[in-house]
Parts: C-alpha cells; sequence; structure tokens
C-alpha cells in the first residue's frame, strides 16, 4: 500500500505519480454503462479526474470545478464510495467533497484550468473545453457550462 506524501511533500504532481498505476476496472465500467463511452476514454477520463482531484487536495482553501464531461466520470468514482474514500485517503490524504452547486461556476473553472496548465502540461485538453466569452458560442449547441454569457445552464 503507498501512502500519500507528508504535507511539506505534497504537490499535484507527486500525488499524481502514486495513482498512475490505481485504474480500478468497476470504476471505469461504470463510467462506461453511465455515459455510453469506450472502456478507453473512460479509462482516460479518470486519469484526468485523478489529476483534478490532486489539484484540489493541494489546494483544500480554493474552489475548483472540473468539466462538465469529466463531472459525470467523477460521478460514477463517488457512486463506489469504499474505493473512492479509499482513494482519498491512501493517495490524496484527505477526503476530497463534491460540492454541486445550481449554476455554473466559471472561475472556479478557470482556476482549475490555470492550475492544470501550470502542474500538468501534459493533461488531455480535450476533455477541458476553454471558456467561451461570447453568447454566440453557447448557441451552437455545444456549450459545456463555462461561459461568460452568463446564460448556461450547465454546470
Amino acid at each position: 500500500m503507498q501512502t500519500a506524501p507528508t504535507k511539506q511533500d505534497r504537490n499535484s504532481q507527486s500525488l499524481f505519480a502514486l495513482t498512475r498505476e490505481y485504474s480500478p476496472e468497476p470504476v471505469i465500467a461504470t463510467i462506461v454503462r453511465e455515459t455510453g463511452l469506450s472502456h478507453e476514454v473512460a479509462r482516460d477520463q479518470l486519469e484526468e479526474v485523478k489529476r483534478f482531484m490532486c489539484l484540489c487536495a493541494v489546494n483544500p482553501d480554493m474552489r475548483l470545478a472540473t468539466s462538465r464531461v469529466l463531472d459525470e466520470a467523477w460521478h460514477a468514482f463517488i457512486l463506489h464510495t469504499a474505493r473512492y474514500a479509499g482513494f482519498c485517503q491512501e493517495f490524496l490524504g484527505s477526503f476530497v467533497h463534491h460540492r454541486p452547486t445550481d449554476k455554473p461556476e466559471t472561475e472556479s473553472y478557470e482556476r482549475c484550468l490555470n492550475l492544470l496548465a501550470r502542474d500538468f502540461p501534459d493533461h488531455r485538453a480535450e476533455y477541458w473545453p476553454p471558456i467561451r466569452n461570447r453568447a454566440a458560442d453557447c448557441d451552437s449547441g455545444v456549450c459545456q457550462g463555462y461561459c461568460s454569457c452568463g446564460t448556461c445552464e450547465g454546470g
């Protein structure tokens, strides 16, 4: 059993390095079942969720938000409560709570994108869409719920 780094050694990269081999098939199967995605895409999304959780663990006082597509994968992980709690304790050293809201969290998402770019330049950008800046972007039908137009219904 691996253990999370001590407080002084904690950073998102060191935590993520510990999680590299953690790829629970039951969680991936739930993502596949709930979303209809392929096994490979579900596994990739779980990897990005782990990056997000590492960012949350080392920045506990900072509100961060994940993308809508990754939020679905995170929900699938949370459904496996014992695995989720065990992962948090073993690899992150603390429980990462999900704090949903009823509106988009553009600032929290932008903060997360900035931390991802800094700490994980190799992250899978296709799962982290950029924040849209115009209402026309939302009208295109591909809105991810994070834009500055103020009319999004997602989050």
